[in-house]
């Protein structure tokens, strides 16, 4: 599996390099070299450069389909090209992502264009652009310089969180995500002024949140089997930065967050069929938070495993089986060696309810 692993992420990279991108279910579409990242390649209408403030959220007449060009400029390629530089230190992926930087940076004022219009994808960036700092830090393509006028546009990223996040329109996932994205800018680069202040802000949405995203038996509030991994991916990242941001103060939101956490974990494993994926119920967007894995995007094994290794939980490894990717990049290569000590325990009961939530999960047994 870690040789298939790497094979695919450095022929992605390969893809990236030759400006071919694979953007919610459209396979191999075709970029550019020199991206224009207001441009939806789909349909090929160019978003106006213009205030965020004046698109039409559901009009896609002068736009094309915003989720498509989003889901570019939230930069997960960053990730896949980072990791083909890690395995293989070929300067070629370092030069795409710094010139994909640059010219992001170029072509997108802060405030200006369709990727300044959803707080939560300038969120899902700023995070991207966290990773790929780390991956590259050590490439020549990748300059002080670079680094400052990133970090610089990072803080604009951070400013325009903190002031519109979506307390109004969509104040679920997006809300808890923008939290996260907060949390990570003040965790990560605690030398910029506003840190401290990003760190607290979400740090308390996410725990003033969480029992309004996860009922008491763990099921997501919008009922939706998607985003129920969706949320508990955020929290799962949430709780591995806290615990290595030495946040010392553990008080009782915080337990309660734990509680409802483990809670979700249960019913997400309920609901994972053997072969790791769950019936798609209610709403499906497509989208992560990171492409940490080469698994099918329904298959929510990975998720399992970074909970089983993150709470040790024999019942939760389980039913993840040997998918391990998520614990090597959320909870490092030590993580990997503990959860291959961790037993697997078939959980004590087949079937399930989850009353509050609307859930029965019925099955004969755990095996295959």
């Amino acid at each position: 599996a870690g040789e298939a692993a790497c094979k695919h992420f450095i022929d992605k990279a390969e893809l990236i390099i030759a400006g071919r991108f694979d953007l919610l279910g459209y396979k191999n579409l075709y970029i550019g070299t020199e991206v224009d990242w207001h441009l939806e390649p789909v349909s090929g209408y160019r978003s106006p450069a213009q205030h965020w403030k004046q698109f039409d959220e559901l009009d896609t007449r002068e736009t094309g389909d915003k989720k498509i060009v989003w889901e570019l400029n939230r930069h997960q390629h960053f990730f896949t090209l980072g990791v083909a530089y890690l395995l293989t230190g070929d300067e070629r992926f370092a030069e795409t992502f710094v010139r994909h930087l640059e010219s992001w940076i170029e072509q997108n004022p802060p405030g200006i264009g369709i990727n300044w219009s959803s707080s939560l994808e300038v969120s899902f960036r700023a995070m991207s652009w966290v990773w790929a700092f780390h991956f590259f830090r050590h490439s020549d393509a990748f300059t002080p310089e670079i680094f400052k006028t990133a970090l610089k546009m990072l803080h604009q990223h951070g400013r325009h969180i903190e002031k519109y996040l979506s307390k109004y329109f969509s104040p679920n996932t997006h809300l808890t995500g923008e939290a996260l994205g907060l949390y990570y800018l003040g965790t990560q680069l605690p030398f910029l002024s506003r840190a401290k202040y990003w760190r607290k802000l979400g740090a308390d949405i996410l725990l003033d949140e969480v029992t309004r995203q996860f009922h008491s038996d763990g099921v997501y509030f919008e009922q939706s089997t998607w985003y129920q991994r969706y949320s508990v991916d955020f929290y799962t990242q949430f709780s591995i930065l806290r615990s290595l941001s030495y946040d010392s103060f553990y008080d009782r939101r915080n337990a309660v967050m734990d509680e409802r956490l483990g809670h979700a974990f249960d019913f997400m494993m309920h609901a994972t069929r053997p072969d790791g994926t769950t019936p798609i119920i209610g709403d499906d967007d497509g989208g992560r938070i990171l492409p940490l894995t080469t698994a099918r995007p329904d298959d929510f094994r990975g998720t399992l495993a970074a909970g089983a290794a993150m709470l040790g939980r024999s019942d939760l490894k389980f039913v993840a089986g040997e998918t391990k990717d998520e614990v090597f990049w959320l909870l490092g290569a030590g993580a990997l060696a503990k959860y291959d000590d961790l037993g697997a325990v078939e959980p004590e009961v087949t079937s399930k309810n989850f009353p509050i939530g609307g859930y029965f999960a019925m099955r004969d047994g755990w095996a295959e």
